[in-house]
């Protein structure tokens, strides 16, 4: 109980800063209309998942705009060649992400736009989706979402995970809220030794950290989430 004080105060902030998020996203409408469609994706609702026949197994892959989503195309293949008996959900919390899902995927994969950290929004997402397995592109760290797949036994992986000097700095000086986020993932696949040195400072478990450079480059680490989350 006492851990999860700083997460009900990260949620107690996040809340005050809706109305913000909200007009931020108004904001950048008047130059990327997309921001205006499909809010209430970003609040959990979306459409329930039906899988066909008796198949009951979703990979969700998250990203965040652009250039994660390009980070995840090698990896989202893998997973779809050496798991054909799951289906994949990818979100994204721009409408340029979405564009680049649906480029490169079309209609074999879904996509909704992120839930936001809210508990509310999470879990109205999670039951929707309804995933075996959540994984995070590069360092897309939310406390709510961790915490939330963590209570449904959700293993969460973080893939091409990123780490500099100077954002870690930032986690430091958050740390009562940061070290018990970490401790609650499955896996953390580091692009670099020095970044795996990083999260072990803030406190990620040793034993889920691993080196496994950028995925970019090296689409065999679906063999390793299968193995290790599965």
């Amino acid at each position: 109980m006492r851990e999860n004080w700083p997460r009900y105060l990260y949620t107690l902030a996040y809340y005050v800063l809706v109305p913000v998020i909200l007009l931020r996203l108004l904001w950048r409408a008047r130059k990327a209309p997309g921001y205006l469609r499909r809010w209430g994706e970003r609040f959990g609702y979306v459409p329930a998942i039906e899988l066909p026949g008796d198949q009951e197994n979703l990979i969700w892959v998250h990203a965040v705009s652009v250039g994660e989503t390009l980070a995840a195309i090698p990896l989202i293949n893998g997973l779809r060649q050496h798991y054909s008996e799951f289906k994949i959900m990818v979100t994204t919390t721009t409408p340029t992400g979405s564009d680049r899902v649906k480029a490169a995927f079309g209609d074999s994969v879904y996509h909704s736009y992120a839930p936001y950290d809210l508990p509310g929004a999470v879990n109205r997402f999670i039951g929707k989706v309804a995933p075996s397995m959540l994984v995070i592109m590069e360092t897309e760290l939310w406390p709510n979402l961790i915490h939330h797949c963590r209570r449904r036994d959700i293993p969460v992986i973080v893939a091409n995970a990123r780490l500099s000097e100077r954002s870690a700095n930032g986690y430091r000086r958050v740390s009562w809220l940061t070290g018990p986020m970490l401790r609650k993932l499955s896996k953390i696949a580091v692009q670099t030794e020095p970044e795996r040195q990083r999260f072990a400072a803030l406190g990620a478990p040793p034993e889920t950290l691993e080196v496994t450079g950028n995925i970019k480059f090296d689409v065999q680490l679906s063999d390793q989430l299968g193995h290790n989350a599965l």
